[in-house]
């Protein structure tokens, strides 16, 4: 969807709807991440907050380390380790 970025964020909405309906957290924080990611490419970083700290703290909750570092590599926050106790 290059150039229509009217047409991406109501994908990762429905998504992210989705998955709560569904009840799958891991499915939701990784549609969190990726749609914060392309906030994030979009200049939008301050609305990418919120999905990042709920795909985090669900990433911590499953000690999800190589989802915890693409999301630091995205955001460039506090390695994985250090941010689960240990480091």
């Amino acid at each position: 969807m290059r150039g229509d970025a009217d047409a991406v964020e109501p994908g990762f909405v429905a998504a992210e709807r989705g998955f709560r309906e569904l009840h799958t957290p891991f499915d939701l924080a990784v549609a969190q991440l990726e749609h914060a990611e392309w906030l994030v490419g979009q200049g939008r970083t301050r609305d990418a907050d919120e999905l990042l700290s709920e795909a985090r703290e669900e990433f911590e909750r499953l000690r999800a380390l190589p989802w915890l570092e693409r999301l630091e590599r995205s955001t460039g926050s506090l390695p994985a380790a250090a941010a689960m106790g240990e480091g």
